[in-house]
């Protein structure tokens, strides 16, 4: 009985914090739903042709970024796989975006450190990652052929 009474309040306070961490998104998406629809509605208002095509092009421009922006992730995690020398495998591959920028995290094996050498020397090639930064210890082999490699883009 006691174990249940246990078990619930810790469930019903673990719901408390899940709430309380969604509640910004769901602030942050209703307000960017007020948003667009205050912006259709200034669209359906204007009172010439011209106005609604200039505001309806804003509209397509602003979604283009978001696109572009969600693509572009994409790419750069394809363009780091499709870099790996043979013999690496990864075992994993993260993208991370916060105020600061983004970065994928890449951490796999290989079987020579000279292979992980030339896998990074391959990413600051492509000019498409402002860093590319390996351990020291993954390049001096102390990892058993374990590495991990963090680009910033």
């Amino acid at each position: 009985m006691r174990l249940a009474l246990a078990v619930s309040v810790v469930a019903n306070f673990i719901a408390v914090i899940a709430l309380v961490a969604l509640v910004p998104s769901y602030m942050a998406l209703r307000d960017g739903a007020h948003s667009i629809v205050a912006q259709a509605g200034s669209v359906a208002a204007s009172s010439s042709v011209a106005d609604a095509v200039a505001e309806a092009r804003d509209l397509i421009t602003l979604s283009e970024q978001v696109t572009a922006t969600s693509t572009s992730a994409v790419d750069y995690m394809r363009l780091a796989i499709s870099l790996r020398p043979t013999g690496t495998t990864l075992s994993s591959v993260n993208y991370v975006r916060n105020t600061s920028g983004s970065q994928i995290l890449l951490s796999g094996t290989s079987l020579r450190t000279s292979d992980i050498e030339s896998y990074r020397k391959a990413l600051v090639a492509t000019g498409k990652f402002l860093q590319v930064n390996v351990p020291v210890d993954s390049l001096a082999g102390t990892t058993n052929g374990r590495f991990s490699i963090t680009l910033t883009e």
